[in-house]
């Protein structure tokens, strides 16, 4: 399954190189479709009060994880659907710098991104990875660090996603032009610098990235948009998203037909969205 994935990766980035116009544009417009919605949860622990990235849980149980942006700890939050807090993970011997999204992977495996750089100055970045535990009360858990570099010099980004099946992460960089998507290689070192390849544009300002659990779709979220992909590259669906004050984070939930959308603040609502 990993090969065959990888195989795709490259015929889809080369369509993208011949179909690109402009490096970092796609000729192709998204469509757009107005999004229904309904209010699936508020995060009302007062110590979620800039919440930065949803995730499903891995397990079949209507968990969200969530984390705060740069100035907390490196802890994870899991939230049942009442809105309450189940368990706070907190990732033992870890100092993160500026946490931007978190993401499921296979294998029962969480990823929290270390990625946000707004001044453009950092030398690598870093994701750390965790299990879940497969009951839901607070403790540290190991962590596994990996540090990524790009090919092309520094950005901001705070979108993480990683297959759920090949286990290949992606992170999504943040500019109001010239946004991308960027590969991680297959099989990622703890010993050296993995590097980081531009595989796809991006639409611009994207704060939060997700794939469905089957990996045949992933969603980008950004400003008043969610974008909704079959592949790599590809054209998106175009979704509005609710009213957010400073809507930050998605999620595809464990079904695949709907995703979650979330902001920073205090008592933060999250929306749930059927998916195109």
């Amino acid at each position: 399954m990993l090969v065959r994935h990888c195989r795709a990766l490259r015929r889809t980035t080369t369509v993208l190189i011949a179909s690109t116009a402009v490096a970092g544009l796609s000729v192709t417009a998204p469509s757009s479709t107005a999004g229904s919605y309904t209010l699936d949860r508020r995060l009302e622990d007062s110590r979620i009060n800039e919440s930065s990235g949803l995730a499903r849980s891995t397990y079949s149980r209507d968990t969200l994880f969530t984390h705060n942006d740069s100035g907390d700890s490196a802890r994870v939050f899991a939230v049942d659907p009442s809105g309450d807090t189940r368990a706070v993970f907190t990732l033992g011997g870890v100092r993160s710098r500026d946490a931007e999204d978190i993401a499921p992977g296979p294998r029962n495996t969480l990823w929290l991104g270390d990625i946000g750089d707004n001044g453009r100055v950092r030398d690598d970045i870093r994701v750390y990875r965790f299990t879940e535990p497969s009951t839901l009360s607070s403790r540290t858990v190991s962590a596994t660090t990996y540090r990524f570099r790009y090919s092309d010099g520094r950005h901001n980004a705070e979108g993480l996603m990683v297959h759920p099946v090949s286990g290949r992460l992606y992170v999504v960089t943040k500019a109001s032009s010239g946004a991308g998507i960027y590969a991680a290689p297959s099989t990622l070192s703890t010993s050296t610098v993995n590097r980081l390849t531009r595989v796809a544009p991006a639409p611009s300002l994207i704060k939060g990235a997700s794939f469905s659990p089957d990996g045949s779709r992933f969603v980008l979220s950004g400003g008043p948009y969610a974008y909704v992909y079959r592949s790599i590259g590809g054209t998106p669906v175009r979704l509005e998203k609710p009213p957010l004050e400073q809507g930050e984070s998605v999620a595809v939930t464990r079904g695949g037909g709907t995703m979650v959308v979330g902001s920073e603040g205090a008592d933060s609502p999250v929306y749930k969205l059927s998916m195109p």
